[in-house]
């Protein structure tokens, strides 16, 4: 592992504290769930292989949206996949201008909030597990 992809493998990803469903991006079928986000790109988990280094169309409901869910336009590049022992492929996927910090296009804000609602949460989790063992 060169030095770049050690300091890309030790940034801090955030769990999906919430189920947000990805669609490919130009006919919204189903992609796969979000497992977890960083500033640079998400782990995707999916029934269907992904091909890795290959860039990808895809698309988020916005599940903040108070007009039910608009979609959410984004392009990712596939960095690499793998079959889990429960039979579905995890796969991480970088965003274009990942080295900027962000998903770079109509997406960027949303995955921002994302992050920011992650954070929060494993934050408050952090908090109750500290309390749990003060008592």
């Amino acid at each position: 592992m060169t030095p770049s992809e050690l300091e890309k493998r030790l940034k801090i990803r955030y769990p999906s504290t919430i189920y947000v469903s990805v669609y490919t991006g130009n006919n919204y079928e189903f992609f796969g769930l979000l497992a977890d986000l960083s500033g640079s790109g998400f782990k995707l988990c999916s029934d269907s292989e992904i091909i890795s280094a290959q860039d990808y169309a895809l698309a988020i409901r916005d599940p903040f949206s108070e007009r039910g869910g608009e979609y959410i336009p984004f392009s990712v590049r596939a960095i690499w996949c793998h079959k889990s022992n429960d039979g579905l492929y995890e796969a991480g996927f970088q965003f274009p201008d990942s080295a900027n910090g962000g998903a770079g296009s109509a997406g960027e804000a949303f995955f921002k909030q994302l992050r920011d609602d992650f954070k929060a949460t494993a934050r408050a989790i952090n908090q109750l597990e500290k309390d749990s063992e003060l008592n």
